[in-house]
């Protein structure tokens, strides 16, 4: 039998399959992931983490219109797999291959070319204030990591947000996947947020809801431990 991910040759066909289905093309990632990168090495772990929200964000909305914005960009690899270059992607970080981080030349859906962590934010939010310039109304996504929250210009585009654009779509991954331990005041702030009785109780209550409406359920084992922020105001 045929694997769903090589079934997957740009993310429309992502949408076509039920939530069973994309249950089953998560773990092929994962093993597609592992087994690629043990021959040239790359970022596993960050990838791995974000394989269902990945997942989530083509099911969702539509690349090339829409923009994803990752912030580190080297936790595209599944990004990469759903969008056209799963025949390539065992040549990533190798000589002639496809780069290891997001790439504007490589693919129309990398709308963004930044590598390590701060600038995402920043990024989406001069794309929105272009799209509302134009008057279009395509989604911008920013995907950024716990870490980057410490950067000085991902609170400078905080600060600008609200009043620049009315839409702006940020998704908080808190994966403790820092290339060092994070440290400071927000991290010991998200921690003592994912900790706080009231919010496991919340989030075990609306998973219990859902779970019960008809059809329903958290997408391939999407869990409430990854927080979203969404909109700018």
């Amino acid at each position: 039998m045929n694997r769903y991910l090589d079934m997957v040759d740009n993310p429309t066909h992502v949408k076509k399959l039920t939530l069973d289905q994309l249950q089953l093309l998560a773990g092929e990632i994962r093993t597609e992931l592992i087994n690629g990168l043990a021959k040239n090495g790359g970022h596993l772990g960050p990838n791995l983490g974000v394989v269902e929200l990945t997942i989530a964000l083509h099911h969702v909305f539509s690349t090339p219109r829409d923009k994803f914005v990752w912030d580190v960009s080297h936790q595209i690899y599944v990004h990469k797999l759903l969008t056209g270059r799963r025949n390539r992607f065992r040549t990533i970080r190798s000589t002639g291959g496809i780069s290891g981080f997001a790439m504007r030349s490589e693919s129309e859906h990398d709308c963004y070319g930044a590598a390590h962590a701060g600038t995402a934010l920043s990024a989406a939010l001069g794309i929105c204030a272009a799209r509302d310039q134009r008057g279009s109304d395509e989604n911008v996504v920013a995907v950024i990591g716990d870490a980057a929250l410490t950067n000085g210009i991902t609170f400078e585009a905080l600060n600008n947000i609200g009043h620049t654009t009315k839409r702006f779509i940020a998704i908080l991954n808190d994966n403790e996947w820092g290339i060092a331990k994070n440290v400071g005041a927000i991290s010991n702030y998200l921690n003592k947020l994912i900790t706080h009785p009231s919010y496991n109780r919340l989030s075990k209550d609306l998973e219990s809801f859902i779970r019960r409406l008809p059809k329903a359920g958290w997408p391939c084992g999407w869990r409430t431990r990854r927080r979203k922020v969404s909109r700018g105001r």
